[in-house]
C-alpha cells in the first residue's frame, strides 16, 4: 500500500467512524457500542504503520493528515448538536451554525493529527513498529491531557466509553479517565499487531501490550474503594434535554423550571 492510497485515508475513515459510535449524545450506551473502544482505533494504526519502504518526513506528513482527517469525522459525528445549539441559542443563522461547527472539528482534529504526528515520529525515530506500538498508548494519554489543560476541552475522553464497565472503572479514582484510556489504547495496539507483522514480531507484541492490561485490569479489580458512613440522601434530577428542540424565551423558561421542581419533589417523594 503506497503512502498517497485511497486505502489508508479509508481505514482513517473507518476509525473516524467507529469511534462516534461509543459516544452517545444522550441515553443509555449499549453494551456492544461501548466495547468497540476496544477496536476502534485498529484501521487507522494500520494507516500510520503499515510496512512500506522508507519512512521519511514526507510519511510522516501524510500519517499526520491521516490523523487529521479522522478526528476530523470524529468531531463531526459526536459534536454534531454545535450547529443546532449555536443556531438556537447564539440566534445564529443556519450558516454561520455550520461554520461554527466546522471550525470547531478543524481545530480539536488537530489533537488527532498530533497524535498521528508523534506516532509516525516515533516509527521514525526508533525503525521499531514494535516499539512505536507500546509507546502509543502513552501517547494518546499525552494528547488527550494537552487537549484537556491546553485547549480545556476534556469532554469524551477515549475511558469515558467504559462508563459502565465496572472493572474498569475502578481505576478511575486513582487514574482518572486517563487511565482507562491507556488501558483501552494498549487494547487497540495489542490487536493491530496481528495484522501489522509476521513472524517473530508479531508473537512478541500482544503480550507485551497483555502485559500492560492485565496490570491494568487487575489493580482496578484489587484496588479498594475506601467507603464513608452516610449521613444524608442526596438525588440528581437532570431531563432528557434536547437541545435542538427547546426554546428558554419568554415565560417557557419559568415553565421549564416549574416542571424540574415538580419532577425533583415527585423523585423525592414517591408518595408525592
Amino acid at each position: 500500500m503506497r503512502a498517497g492510497s485511497k486505502l489508508s485515508w479509508v481505514l482513517a475513515a473507518e476509525s473516524g467512524v467507529l469511534l462516534v459510535l461509543p459516544f452517545p449524545v444522550a441515553g443509555p450506551l449499549p453494551h456492544w457500542r461501548a466495547a468497540l473502544a476496544w477496536i476502534a482505533f485498529i484501521p487507522l494504526l494500520i494507516a500510520l504503520l503499515v510496512p512500506r519502504a522508507g519512512f521519511g518526513w514526507r510519511r510522516v506528513a501524510h500519517n499526520t493528515l491521516l490523523g487529521y482527517f479522522c478526528g476530523i469525522l470524529w468531531y463531526g459525528g459526536t459534536c454534531y448538536w454545535i450547529q443546532s445549539t449555536m443556531q438556537l441559542y447564539g440566534n445564529l443563522s443556519p450558516l454561520a451554525a455550520s461554520f461554527i461547527l466546522v471550525l470547531f472539528c478543524l481545530y480539536l482534529g488537530l489533537y488527532f493529527a498530533l497524535f498521528a504526528f508523534l506516532v509516525s515520529l516515533s516509527q521514525r525515530a526508533t525503525g521499531s513498529t514494535v516499539w512505536t506500538l507500546v509507546l502509543a498508548p502513552v501517547l494518546w494519554v499525552a494528547v488527550e491531557l494537552a487537549r484537556a489543560h491546553v485547549t480545556s476541552f476534556p469532554w469524551n475522553q477515549l475511558g469515558d466509553t467504559q462508563i459502565d464497565n465496572l472493572l474498569l472503572t475502578r481505576l478511575a479514582p486513582w487514574t482518572g479517565a486517563y487511565g482507562i484510556s491507556f488501558v483501552l489504547m494498549a487494547g487497540n495496539c495489542a490487536i493491530a499487531s496481528f495484522f501489522l507483522f509476521r513472524g517473530w514480531r508479531a508473537r512478541l507484541i500482544p503480550p507485551l501490550l497483555a502485559i500492560l492490561l492485565a496490570a491494568g485490569l487487575w489493580k482496578g479489580y484489587t484496588l479498594h474503594v475506601p467507603q464513608e458512613t452516610t449521613h444524608a440522601t442526596a438525588m440528581l434530577l437532570q431531563p432528557n434535554l434536547n437541545v435542538a428542540g427547546v426554546s428558554w424565551a419568554g415565560d417557557k423558561f419559568d415553565k421549564q423550571m416549574q416542571h424540574y421542581v415538580a419532577l425533583s419533589e415527585k423523585v423525592c417523594n414517591p408518595y408525592y
